[in-house]
């Protein structure tokens, strides 16, 4: 994140129930890999600061369940397993996804006192936060 100038925010679980209405999460497993793995979704909010925006990512990790020897979950499956724990990160890009999700999180979080990209001290008076460049909406 420091690589690309993107400011952690916020994290949340992904309930399956949100989980099927987002796209980018559709599945493409075979029954058998979703019987042999557990997968977790995450939405990650960061603050861009070059391009001076929120962006979503979604974090999925999948872990393999391996009680018998690795090279048979491989098999099953057709395709090979590094690790027995997976992580993806995908960037929300569909215009209307990104919108929704933006709306949700600005409805989600409250400043009080403190921006949540920085931690830079802010007023209610303050429209950006002036360390990161953040826009703010005080409740």
């Amino acid at each position: 994140m420091e690589r690309e100038s993107l400011s952690f925010i916020n994290s949340d679980f992904i309930t399956k129930a949100q989980r099927k209405k987002i796209d980018s999460l559709k599945s493409d497993e075979s029954i058998i890999e979703k019987f042999i793995s557990v997968k977790s979704n995450y939405l990650i909010t960061v603050f861009s600061q070059q391009q001076n925006e929120i962006q979503l990512f979604i974090l999925e990790i999948k872990n393999w369940l391996f009680p018998y020897p690795k090279w048979i979950y491989e098999t099953l499956v057709g395709k090979r397993i590094e690790n027995s724990r997976e992580l993806n990160f995908i960037q929300i890009t569909d215009r209307e996804q990104l919108e929704n999700a933006r709306n949700a999180y600005v409805n989600e979080v409250i400043i009080k006192d403190r921006c949540p990209a920085c931690n830079n001290v802010v007023s209610a008076r303050d429209k950006v936060c002036a360390d990161c460049g953040l826009t703010l909406n005080i409740i």
